[in-house]
């Protein structure tokens, strides 16, 4: 994947619209030497912004404060297996005779994760509802971050890291680094990319000042080592979006997606000085960047989005993990 050293550069979008309610987006120009990706329908062209994001720092999550979590036990649990070819069929809601053995492909155990009373502990009294769970899995492991604390377990359920609060109270802190008392910190989201064994994770920051938003921006953390308590580096995407009507706007419900190049952070914008939306934006970042920690990585900011005259809302990237020329996104009209 290359980037232009332009200060803007136009990457084409195309646009398929799927049983009338449904839009899906292709990425393809970041490589000029293979061929464009086409969507089933007529392209529609849109003009991204070429950007950097920056290193914040790291954090370590064997380093963090662990909450009290002598109140509630994460304990493994065995679930039941399926009921058997002959077993009486469920009726009114209710299990019919239930098979001890266990069936290839089924759920064989779970565990409890990150809940309100690890929140309420973490973050001094914070129990935040929803919670807005995001989750991750592989290599052995699960990460589980709400609003707003974080825990890493290995796929057995035995806790190696956490609860952990993802944000300070009163002071910056915690897993991002950020003051969760008087900014707006939510949405989390987790993903592992087995491809290359990274672990992703990020939250939407709002910053203020006396309540009023000044600023909002994305951070993004990355480990690149497969082993998610070791070290992640803290990157930080700047959302603002000043010159946007009613901005600085709120990146609400920021979405991570993942392909063979790059990574993808699409929030909703929702204007803080007005009764309007913005519509999604698209913040495409060089995955391989990221990977190797540059300290200033590519990012291009797309907006101004519409699918067949419609402002996009709610943008659903792929995770892909072949080498595709396209990334996908699905939009809810």
């Amino acid at each position: 994947m290359r980037f232009s050293s332009r200060s803007k550069v136009s990457v084409f979008i195309s646009l398929a619209a799927l049983l009338l309610l449904v839009g899906a987006f292709a990425f393809y120009g970041f490589v000029g030497s293979k061929s464009p990706a086409h969507a089933a329908s007529a392209t529609t062209s849109f003009k991204g912004t070429l950007g950097k994001i920056h290193q914040q720092g790291s954090v370590s999550p064997a380093s963090l404060a662990k909450a009290n979590v002598a109140s509630t036990a994460h304990k493994a649990m065995p679930m039941r297996g399926r009921p058997t070819s002959g077993a009486s069929a469920a009726v009114g809601g209710r299990p019919g005779t239930v098979s001890t053995s266990v069936v290839a492909g089924s759920l064989l155990h779970n565990f409890n994760g990150v809940d309100a009373i690890d929140n309420s502990n973490a973050t001094g009294g914070f129990d935040l509802e929803p919670p807005d769970e995001g989750m991750g899995a592989g290599n052995g492991y699960v990460v589980n971050f709400v609003n707003l604390t974080g825990a890493i377990y290995k796929s057995n359920g035995s806790i190696v890291a956490g609860p952990f609060p993802l944000g300070g109270t009163g002071v910056a802190g915690g897993f991002f680094n950020e003051d969760i008392l008087n900014n707006l910190v939510s949405d989390p989201r987790v993903y592992f990319d087995a491809s290359t064994h990274t672990w992703f994770a990020e939250v939407l920051v709002e910053v203020l000042s006396a309540g009023v938003p000044v600023s909002s921006h994305v951070d993004l953390a990355v480990n690149a080592s497969g082993n998610p308590t070791t070290t992640w580096t803290i990157y930080q995407i700047d959302t603002t979006d000043a010159n946007a009507a009613g901005c600085p706007c709120l990146p609400d419900y920021t979405i991570l997606g993942v392909d063979q190049y790059n990574v993808y952070l699409l929030p909703n914008e929702f204007q803080n000085f007005g009764p309007g939306f913005n519509g999604s934006q698209i913040y495409v970042i060089a995955k391989s960047q990221l990977i190797a920690g540059v300290a200033s990585p590519n990012v291009i900011h797309y907006s101004g989005l519409s699918v067949a005259g419609v402002i996009a809302y709610h943008l659903q990237p792929a995770n892909e993990h072949t080498s595709a020329n396209a990334e996908y996104f699905m939009n809810s009209l």
